[in-house]
């Protein structure tokens, strides 16, 4: 009897100094246990994926998370031989609760080998937007239940889950403009971060320019190409 399949997480972190920062992962599908998939071969289910948020004040082994849903992905699962795949549509996205606002706080995602995507672009899955967190929390941990034609598959305790700190890292946005308020487009600049380091890129045809993630504290914006 096939065993079901569930989540695998793989983070991505960025040095900064001594201590690492996580910005976000790879998701993949897996199969495991010994209790019956509901997955059958040669067939496709409806599917979806659903992120849970908690937030704790100390680590997971101290503190006992409490779950709340918070974005999710849909799609279909199927089998190939005995390998799971998640197939999303051309117009597939994360889709938020509550109210669209900006959320500073993101990690992003990216698919895996299980992943086929009928998309143009199948680089990444896009930017969880991360809940607000609640004074006091310290830790960010991320949950993720595989539903199959509307049941659950693997539940956050069955798959892989992802602590995130909270301190230590942010993200950088500025507006760059001339001296008649025009936006300074495709102009090459050069961000120093806290521990010295030096981010460069180019500012879009607004003028904007984004780093993220950067660690938190004083930041350097320099604009290293000439005018147009």
């Amino acid at each position: 009897m096939p065993g079901s399949v569930r989540i695998v997480f793989d983070p991505r972190v960025h040095q900064v100094r001594d201590e690492l920062a996580v910005v976000g992962g790879t998701l993949d599908l897996a199969r495991f246990g010994k209790n019956p998939s509901q997955v059958k071969p040669d067939q496709e289910h409806a599917a979806r994926l659903v992120f849970h948020a908690a937030f704790i004040d100390k680590p997971r082994k101290v503190s006992k998370p409490s779950f709340s849903p918070f974005a999710k992905l849909s799609g279909k699962v199927k089998l190939e031989g005995t390998t799971p795949k998640f197939v999303l549509a051309p117009d597939a996205k994360l889709e938020h609760d509550g109210p669209d606002a900006e959320r500073p706080r993101r990690l992003k995602l990216q698919y895996g080998l299980t992943f086929v995507n009928q998309a143009a672009d199948a680089a990444a899955v896009g930017e969880l937007k991360l809940p607000e967190a609640p004074p006091g929390a310290r830790f960010f941990e991320l949950g993720i239940e595989l539903e199959v034609d509307g049941a659950a598959e693997a539940s956050v305790d069955q798959n892989d889950r992802l602590d995130v700190p909270l301190d230590g890292v942010s993200f950088f946005e500025a507006e760059l403009l001339d001296e008649q308020d025009q936006p300074l487009a495709s102009r090459d600049f050069e961000l120093e971060l806290p521990d010295g380091s030096v981010v460069k890129g180019q500012s879009d045809a607004a003028g904007v320019v984004g780093v993220d993630p950067v660690p938190r504290g004083e930041c350097v914006l320099r604009v290293v190409s000439p005018a147009g």
